[in-house]
């Protein structure tokens, strides 16, 4: 699970994202996850819109396996193991003023009470291929993705008052967007706001699987022992002009609750048995090779 970061730092660097598997379903900890909003969140503070799970939380299993390789497999694991909402963490004020919006630029960031309610219908953990989403409002099809895995993520935000999605992505990456923040008290770890128009548009909708009502993503990369991406989700408003791609205000108002969700992809490694049928089938392999080149 992550670390409670204090941010500060901002700049530069390249581009990417992914997710992790487990080879039995993990069952997910309520003392974990109100421990970690109480502490890294204050979940008990401002977060005032509800958070609705109708299909479950996960809604599908919380891990999923790469195929298997000599040396193991990858396990895609769902980090946290059930999505929660909650008030801004330490990642969203610093990713925001990577991208020059913070006050230092002129710009004023507000927090409000959404009025309507954050809606779960997908999380799950996935590998080899993204799945299909589908939200009242926009839909995606499955897609392969070999020698990746990741989490599905689809969200309905059932108030009128949102117009617009922020993302802010936590990882430890190595090829990060170009601006990003970092942390001293969370070493090795990024911060950046997840948008197709940033520096100068921060709004996920715009160019991503997301209307004001509902939202979807689906990320991934390829597998590795180490990678983590974690995330949490706003509703915002702004009064964004189509003709510039800007926000000539420089005012941004966002939600005082997120999702936050995630996944991460350790490395499982076979069972001995495993492993030495695979040594001994190499060794007779070899065997019979040097046998018909002696003969």
């Amino acid at each position: 699970m992550s670390k409670c970061p204090q941010t500060s730092v901002v700049t530069s660097a390249g581009a990417s994202s992914r997710r992790g598997k487990s080879r039995r379903a993990a069952v997910p900890s309520i003392l974990l996850l109100l421990s970690l909003g109480l502490s890294c969140f204050g979940l008990n503070s401002t977060a005032r819109s509800n958070f609705l799970m109708p299909s479950g939380n996960p809604t599908g299993p919380a891990t999923a396996d790469s195929p298997s390789y000599l040396f193991g497999y990858y396990q895609v694991s769902l980090n946290p193991g059930m999505a929660g909402l909650v008030p801004p963490n330490n990642w969203l004020a610093p990713a925001l003023s990577a991208q020059g919006m913070d006050a230092a630029h002129g710009w004023t960031i507000n927090y409000f009470h959404p009025a309507g309610d954050f809606q779960l219908d997908t999380f799950f953990a996935w590998t080899e291929t993204a799945p299909a989403v589908t939200e009242p409002t926009i839909r995606v099809a499955a897609e392969t993705r070999s020698g990746s895995g990741g989490a599905a993520m689809g969200l309905h935000y059932t108030g009128a008052d949102g117009q617009h999605w922020i993302q802010v992505v936590r990882s430890n990456t190595n090829n990060p967007p170009t601006a990003y923040a970092t942390s001293p008290t969370d070493p090795g770890y990024k911060y950046w706001i997840d948008a197709p128009g940033v520096p100068n548009d921060p709004f996920y909708d715009h160019g991503a699987l997301a209307t004001a009502t509902d939202f979807i993503d689906r990320p991934s990369a390829p597998y590795s022992s180490t990678y983590v991406a974690q995330f949490q989700t706003f509703i915002a408003t702004g009064n964004f002009d189509p003709n510039t791609g800007t926000i000539p205000d420089k005012t941004l108002n966002i939600s005082d609750g997120g999702v936050y969700w995630g996944y991460k992809d350790p490395l499982s490694t076979p069972e001995p048995s495993t492993l030495a049928l695979a040594l001994s089938g190499g060794v007779v392999l070899l065997l019979r090779w040097r046998l018909r080149r002696s003969a």
